[in-house]
């Protein structure tokens, strides 16, 4: 039995967060630190144009720097202090990033947070996927996000990218997985999903 981990949810959130805040609280001042918050506590009712500036600022997942920067931050960071607590037998705590449907149950009792997410909606999807209303550059830029975060300095990282069956015809799974193994990212998992 394994008890020097911890699934590590919503670390995408985090980082688009913080990347949200920085950018239109602070660096652009379009918003108020007093007034996010307020808008934070009524869940975005009545502060939907605030909303919409916190979904318009860098996204991790989209090759965008700014935003990749502060996530690398996150989760280096998550992992240094992890390791800063041992289980029973003394062994350093470490992170599993591979919560997959966590993301959605443990999201239901979250209230709404500074990337856009209202409460309730569910959390990133594993690694660095979209959340509805995030610009989205693609799959490529996804994976070029997920390799600026050093895996070998955190936790195991699950990449779950979804597309529509008739996109992954061919070489594209087998070339995106290669890509991500040649970027020095996590492994890519791209599989299909039927939209009905």
């Amino acid at each position: 039995m394994v008890h020097d981990f911890c699934v590590i949810i919503g670390p995408t959130n985090v980082a688009d967060s913080l990347a949200a805040i920085q950018k239109v609280v602070f660096e652009d001042r379009k918003i108020t630190m007093a007034r996010l918050i307020e808008a934070l506590d009524h869940n975005w009712e009545g502060y939907e144009e605030d909303r919409q500036m916190m979904l318009r600022a860098p996204k991790y997942g989209n090759d965008d720097d700014y935003a990749d920067e502060i996530a690398a931050r996150v989760h280096h960071r998550t992992s240094e202090v992890l390791a800063e607590f041992t289980d029973r037998f003394g062994n350093p705590c470490r992170g599993d990033g591979s919560g997959v449907s966590g993301t959605y149950g443990l999201a239901l009792h979250t209230p709404a947070t500074p990337d856009g997410r209202r409460a309730g909606d569910p959390f990133s999807d594993a690694h660095p996927l979209s959340i509805p209303g995030k610009r989205y550059a693609g799959p490529t830029a996804v994976l070029n996000s997920a390799a600026k975060i050093d895996t070998r300095k955190t936790y195991n990282h699950l990449l779950n990218q979804k597309f529509l069956p008739s996109m992954l015809e061919g070489d594209l799974e087998a070339d995106l997985c290669q890509l991500s193994q040649d970027l020095g990212g996590p492994g890519d998992q791209p599989y299909p999903v039927q939209c009905d």
